[in-house]
């Protein structure tokens, strides 16, 4: 349940003319999000646009505006200053459409604590004036609702409402579009802990750019690399200079073509060639990624990290049987070439599994 007494009083804190028609239109979007308005991702982006046009730019550390967690608001009038693209924005709007959202006793319960702190003197407007706006709209069913004429004419309100794990990823994003905008090849990659959410943030940058991702899980050492002293080096279970050759030098110097060979670990040897077209975007994710001698090729650098718990349940889910093989061996040779290279601190982007963790609804 969210915590709505927190969310209403930082409206008010934020709003000193709020009015109880913008106090449940924040609990309607902190429970249900912005599915609710959006139909077709081209009309969303053109909107967008047109909205901005017409928006004061605000360069202020007020882009996020959060709502609990579950969603936030993004401020338009901020956005112009933040290096964020309309393009990625409407893409991270379309995705929010898809997450998680709450029910009607979440709607019931926020309902319920405007009219509370309402009583206990704590909002900007009367407890009876309060009772009344969320009796019309229990009543009618918890609908969407328009921000109060006096909201907007003080506010001028101007924002989208985005899934609340995005909000982490946002100096990520602003940083490859600000790249892109400058036609600049961009290399990031994502190196982190075992089951942190390496090939989930992979594709999901994947889905907001169209971009391409290569797997570091294809260059598994081959059989003559296994040796006792390669295995034993800190990040020595990676065919570093096969990735090196087939991916990261052609992209440095501007292939838009890269085919590569990826490793078969059931037959133990190479599979067959495979070719795809490259743009200014490409990400290169996976354990051992962020490996001294390859660091030179990336444009930007992200470490994944996870508490234990997290990664225990995300390994036995992932892997079951398997997973046994994962705690004995892998993640020890992981956390040897994490701590050995100082990988994590290397990085310009850290982020935790749990802000990013973006949970869509089942179909």
């Amino acid at each position: 349940m969210l915590d709505f007494e927190r969310i209403i009083s930082d409206q008010a804190r934020r709003y000193p003319e709020l009015t109880p028609q913008d106090a449940i239109k924040a609990v309607f979007q902190a429970v249900l999000g912005p599915g609710h308005l959006i139909s077709d991702e081209s009309d969303a982006e053109r909107y967008i646009r047109e909205e901005l046009a017409a928006v004061r730019p605000a360069c202020s550390p007020e882009l996020v505006e959060p709502l609990g967690g579950r969603f936030f608001r993004l401020h338009l009038g901020a956005l112009k200053c933040s290096g964020l693209s309309v393009r990625t924005l409407t893409r991270m709007l379309m995705l929010s459409t898809e997450v998680e959202t709450g029910d009607r006793s979440e709607l019931e319960a926020g309902a319920d604590t405007i009219v509370r702190l309402a009583d206990e003197g704590k909002l900007p407007f009367a407890a009876g004036e309060a009772r009344a706006a969320v009796d019309a709209w229990r009543d009618a069913g918890f609908p969407v609702c328009r921000h109060s004429e006096r909201f907007r004419e003080k506010y001028a309100p101007s924002y989208r409402v985005l899934a609340g794990q995005l909000s982490a990823l946002l100096p990520l994003l602003c940083r490859l579009d600000s790249r892109l905008r400058e036609g600049q090849r961009t290399i990031l990659a994502i190196d982190g802990m075992a089951g942190a959410g390496k090939s989930s943030l992979a594709r999901l940058i994947e889905d907001l750019y169209g971009c391409a991702v290569f797997h570091v899980d294809d260059y598994f050492p081959r059989p003559e690399q296994r040796t006792p002293k390669r295995l034993a080096e800190p990040g020595g279970n990676l065919d570093r200079e096969r990735l090196r050759d087939e991916i990261l030098e052609p992209l440095a110097y501007g292939a838009d073509r890269i085919t590569y060979r990826g490793f078969d670990c059931g037959e133990m040897r190479l599979g067959e060639p495979k070719t795809v077209g490259v743009g200014k975007l490409a990400v290169v994710e996976g354990s051992y990624s962020l490996h001294p001698e390859l660091r030179r090729y990336y444009t930007d650098t992200v470490f994944l990290r996870t508490p234990e718990f997290l990664q225990r349940a995300r390994i036995i889910e992932r892997n079951g049987d398997y997973a046994e093989t994962f705690f004995s061996k892998w993640i020890p040779m992981e956390n040897a070439y994490i701590e050995a290279t100082q990988a994590m601190r290397q990085c310009e982007f850290l982020l935790n599994a749990v802000d990013i963790e973006i949970k869509l609804r089942q179909e």
